[in-house]
């Protein structure tokens, strides 16, 4: 993940680290960090309220792919990646688009990380799969709920950083200037930030109040 934050989406630790600290392709993806199931269940459904994560289908990380073990009602599916770093626990529920266009790349990158390939195959993979046509960008305005509380994300140099209450809204391709804004560090202070700045994953980050934080209680 690429992020352009600038805003106080979590700190801006990722800011600086994400961009200036992406490891050599030649890197193979790191082992993938495992939860018991029944937590990674709980985990995935605080993403969103329970008005839309008790309808949605749910996805658990099993060996090299994420399988489905909630049918889901409402269209919404709800995740928890691990990052391209594999430490990470990022709850989310995505939308149909974000399922539809999405899901397939996190399927991606698990297998390719159980097949012990490298961050640089991993991007040429990206790349490729947009390229043919397997990938495509997911429909502009779709949207994402990243309510949990016990999400975290590990950066490349190993610190831990916990997010706080957001949604998501997929911007394919994103820049500042379709916000009215000639440089990025005008996103200061403004509540939002990007993710995966500038490519077809890229999502506009908007946070939300401090009450909507969902947190679990399940075995860990």
């Amino acid at each position: 993940m690429r992020m352009t934050l600038l805003a106080p989406l979590v700190t801006s630790l990722l800011a600086s680290s994400l961009v200036a600290q992406q490891p050599a392709d030649s890197v193979k993806l790191p082992a993938v960090l495992r939860v018991p199931e029944e937590r990674e269940i709980a985990l995935a459904r605080s993403a969103a309220p329970p008005a839309v994560a008790d309808s949605a289908e749910v996805w658990v990380l099993r060996e090299g792919r994420y399988e489905k073990v909630v049918n889901g009602t409402n269209g919404y599916g709800c995740i928890v990646q691990r990052g391209m770093g594999g430490q990470s626990l990022i709850p989310r529920c995505d939308d149909p688009s974000g399922v539809d266009a999405l899901f397939p790349v996190y399927q991606l990158l698990e297998k390719m990380r159980h097949e012990g390939r490298t961050y640089g195959e991993f991007r040429r993979a990206l790349t490729a799969g947009y390229s043919s046509g397997t990938l495509h960008a997911p429909k502009h305005g779709g949207f994402s709920y990243m309510y949990s509380g016990d999400a975290f994300f590990v950066t490349s140099t190993g610190q831990k950083v916990d997010f706080t209450p957001h949604v998501m809204v997929y911007w394919p391709n994103c820049s500042t200037k379709l916000l009215g804004m000639s440089k990025s560090e005008h996103m200061r202070g403004t509540g939002l930030g990007f993710i995966d700045y500038g490519t077809p994953e890229c999502t506009l980050i908007i946070n939300t109040p401090a009450n909507t934080v969902r947190r679990v209680e399940a075995p860990r």
